[in-house]
């Protein structure tokens, strides 16, 4: 073999070897591809299972926020709705409470106290019972006491002493600035203070506010 036949040989073997360079690498590409292509895809797919994931803690949380928000305006409107309508039975009370006043001015308010200390009585049933009233109401006590022991007599067939206290007084009736008042009527004690029957007038406008409070708020509410 001479010397151009071996270089036609090697030439035809570089050129073998070149194709199967070439062949191998354009294998290697598609698989580089493929693989690329693969995890392109699963990393895509990842991301957006994280984004949904994070989407909708999110989405959530902002839920409970709402809700939150939600529960605590409306517990504050209820809570104002009670403040209102607890204000506007102390405003119903309180307007009561100075048309009270006007009572023990009237000319019948003498025969009212009769009336308040009889009941007391009959509740009691003590014979001997002491009466405590406003100083203001001194006159007015000194009818009607002997009128309401007359009066339970009468009715019962029972006597009764009864003793009006001239050492402790009720509090006068409503005067500026004072704390505490009352707007007539008297309070019954016996057995050394032991039993005490309250009938003033505002007492029993308590018992009778509270009596009718469920109506009022049916009406009102």
């Amino acid at each position: 073999m001479d010397g151009q036949q071996v270089e036609q040989q090697l030439e035809q073997m570089k050129q073998f070897i070149l194709q199967e360079a070439r062949e191998k690498a354009s294998e290697i590409l598609r698989k580089a591809d493929e693989e690329a292509s693969i995890e392109k895809g699963r990393i895509i797919r990842t991301e957006k299972a994280k984004l949904k994931a994070e989407f909708e803690k999110k989405a959530k949380q902002i839920e409970i926020q709402k809700k939150i928000k939600f529960a605590t305006t409306l517990n504050d409107a209820r809570l104002r709705i009670l403040q209102v309508r607890e204000q506007a039975l102390q405003q119903i009370l309180s307007d009561a409470q100075q048309k009270l006043g006007t009572i023990s001015k009237q000319p019948q308010y003498k025969d009212l106290v009769r009336d308040l200390i009889t009941q007391g009585l009959y509740r009691m049933e003590e014979k001997q019972v002491n009466v405590i009233g406003r100083k203001e109401d001194a006159a007015i006590l000194a009818e009607a006491v002997p009128a309401a022991a007359a009066d339970y007599k009468r009715r019962t067939g029972k006597d009764v002493n009864l003793n009006i206290d001239n050492t402790r007084f009720l509090p006068a009736g409503p005067q500026p600035g004072a704390h505490d008042s009352c707007a007539g009527g008297i309070v019954l004690t016996a057995q050394e203070g032991r039993i005490i029957s309250s009938n003033t007038l505002d007492a029993r406008l308590k018992l009778a506010f509270e009596g009718v409070l469920p109506q009022i708020r049916a009406t009102l509410f």
